[in-house]
C-alpha cells in the first residue's frame, strides 16, 4: 500500500511531487538486477510486493525518464519477470560531481499496478529467492 505527501525537496534541491511510502518490506537484491523500459535501463535499489526504487544517471534536463511498464533481468542468474505495470511515485536528483553537471543520479520510486496472478508469484519467488536482506528506509 501507498501513501504519497509533498516532498521538501530532494537531495539536488529540486521539488519532487511526491514522497513515496511504502508499507511493504523493502528489500534488496542479490548482485546483477536491472530494471529496464522500452527507452530506459536503471539499478533496483530496492523492490517490495508493491514498489520498486531504481537508480540511473541521466542530463539534468532530461525529463521524458517515464517507465509505465517494466521488466526485471539478472543475467547472471537467469531470471527474466516480464511486463510489470508501475507508475513513478517520487523522482529525486543528485549530482554525481560538484564539478561536473552534466550527469545526475536520478532516483525514481514506482508503485506496481494491474499485476495479474501470475506476476503476483513470480514477484514472491524473486522476494524469497534472490532478496539480499531487508533494505533499510533510513538510507
Amino acid at each position: 500500500m501507498y501513501s504519497t505527501g509533498s516532498q521538501t525537496g530532494s537531495k539536488s534541491g529540486k521539488q519532487s511531487s511526491n514522497l513515496e511510502t511504502r508499507q511493504a518490506i523493502r528489500h534488496r537484491l542479490k548482485r546483477g538486477f536491472i530494471a529496464f523500459g522500452s527507452e530506459n535501463f536503471g539499478e533496483i535499489v530496492n523492490i517490495s510486493q508493491t514498489g520498486i526504487a531504481i537508480e540511473l544517471m541521466v542530463h539534468p534536463d532530461t525529463s521524458n525518464v517515464n517507465f509505465s511498464e517494466i521488466h526485471l533481468i539478472n543475467n547472471l542468474e537467469g531470471y527474466l519477470l516480464k511486463q510489470i505495470g508501475c507508475a513513478t511515485v517520487y523522482t529525486s536528483d543528485t549530482p554525481i560531481s560538484s564539478t561536473n553537471n552534466t550527469t545526475v543520479l536520478r532516483r525514481l520510486g514506482m508503485k506496481f499496478t494491474l499485476l495479474d496472478e501470475n506476476q503476483q508469484s513470480q514477484l514472491n519467488n524473486l522476494l524469497t529467492t534472490y532478496s539480499d536482506g531487508e533494505y533499510s528506509t533510513t538510507n
